[in-house]
């Protein structure tokens, strides 16, 4: 029997690859979205599309979720009514998503749940490892408080793991496409000093990472850059 996947967040720029990635193997695929059903469907492929997770309150289970849910980072200027729509739509969506699990007959096997290099902070030169210590600052107070929306599941024998990507680069969509335009009208250029850092990945890369945290049973070690 295939395995059953609840997504969070599917119809977005790293969503709906996952979705085609995971039915091309076979997975049973659960999105939930605002979006209506046909129009989830129509990007993510052959999957069941609900609008509410109060839909899924004390059903039988998922194998595993996969939670991508947020508004995009850097789609309106950061007023304060801003990051309170940025925190309510990944950490309030993230509470509710850990109370709805707690409702099932059956937990997952694993809960993998979006994050951010944002974690960090700004760390200027510095290498950065997992056990660096962050910044106290916005995108800081954002991913900590959002990754801890997840953490209680784990007290319930859930194997929780947090996607830390950096700037998400791909076609259709992410922040190249944003660039395009101003470098079209002869406008793109160096922004500031030009020594900035700006830690990357490729949407492919992020996709096949989430789904080896998915598949991979036996804690993960930390991998330092240069490691194979």
């Amino acid at each position: 029997m295939s395995k059953r996947i609840l997504i969070t967040g599917g119809t977005g720029f790293i969503g709906h690859v996952l979705c085609r990635e995971l039915l091309a193997r076979n997975y049973e695929l659960t999105v939930f979205s605002r979006q209506p059903a046909e129009a989830v469907k129509s990007s993510c492929g052959r999957v069941e599309a609900i609008r509410d997770l109060q839909q899924l309150r004390s059903h039988p289970g998922y194998d595993a979720v996969i939670n991508l849910a947020g508004e995009g980072i850097a789609d309106k200027r950061w007023s304060e009514a801003r990051k309170q729509e940025l925190r309510d739509s990944r950490i309030g969506v993230t509470e509710t998503l850990v109370e709805v699990i707690r409702s099932w007959e059956r937990a997952p096997e694993v809960l993998v749940s979006g994050s951010a290099v944002g974690f960090y902070g700004d760390q200027g030169a510095t290498t950065v490892t997992e056990d660096t210590s962050p910044n106290d600052e916005f995108t800081h107070r954002l991913c900590r408080d959002w990754e801890n929306a997840a953490k209680p599941l784990a007290d319930d024998g859930v194997r929780v793991c947090f996607s830390r990507t950096g700037v998400v680069a791909g076609p259709d969509g992410g922040f190249l496409e944003r660039m395009i335009l101003p470098f079209k009208l002869g406008l793109g250029g160096r922004l500031g000093s030009g020594k900035q850092f700006m830690p990357w990945v490729h949407r492919d890369d992020v996709v096949g990472a989430l789904i080896w945290m998915m598949e991979k049973p036996e804690r993960l070690r930390p991998v330092q850059c240069g490691e194979p």
